[in-house]
């Protein structure tokens, strides 16, 4: 998973990094050590690249995406297929972080590319 995001984070060098706050239930304590993981990775690699870490509600960050603070798995694939113009849907399906972390990265490259746009 590390050198996955290693790429990601050297090839966008996004000034920020958004991950989702960790939320999960009592009933299920593996999925929280493992999401605990995850998001490790993720923040190591994005303050080793120099980036800030934010993080935000998964509500808020499918919001963001969607339009919807409860949108479907299903929905965010969608999005990310558009954000990114894919052919299909990505799969198998990433980690929520993972998502929020692309769709952050694409986010702040965009701006960047607009305020280029405007300097010249």
């Amino acid at each position: 998973m590390k050198p996955n995001f290693n790429r990601l984070f050297d090839e966008y060098k996004p000034d920020v990094c958004a991950v989702e706050q960790l939320y999960s239930h009592y009933a299920h304590p593996r999925t929280a050590i493992l999401m605990g993981h995850a998001r490790g990775v993720i923040m190591l690699v994005a303050r080793r690249s120099g980036a800030i870490v934010e993080q935000f509600a998964a509500n808020r960050i499918k919001q963001s995406l969607t339009g919807h603070g409860h949108a479907s798995k299903q929905q965010m694939q969608r999005a990310i297929q558009s954000m990114w113009n894919l052919k299909k849907p990505p799969e198998p399906r990433p980690p929520r972080q993972a998502r929020s972390t692309l769709a952050r990265v694409q986010r702040r490259n965009d701006t960047r590319e607009s305020s280029d746009d405007h300097d010249r």
